[in-house]
């Protein structure tokens, strides 16, 4: 089982699903803040970050999305 889960195209796809799951956060936070931005041109976005986990999407040891990268796209 090793010798096949080491092999490169393995961390290669873990590599392209990790950028792929960053591409969608960055996009989403992208149309909040154009959509923010049409309905109230004068306000500005505010966001509660409170204490809520996000759920994996079942396997151990990978997260549904990456935390960091929510909370660096929020802070823009």
């Amino acid at each position: 089982m090793w010798a096949e889960v080491l092999k490169p195209r393995w961390a290669n796809g873990r590599f392209r699903l990790y950028c792929g799951k960053k591409r969608v956060v960055a996009s989403f936070w992208a149309k909040v803040n154009m959509q923010a931005k049409k309905l109230w041109p004068d306000c500005i976005m505010a966001l509660a970050y409170g204490a809520a986990g996000f759920n994996g999407s079942g396997t151990i040891g990978c997260r549904g999305v990456p935390v960091s990268q929510i909370q660096k796209e929020a802070v823009k």
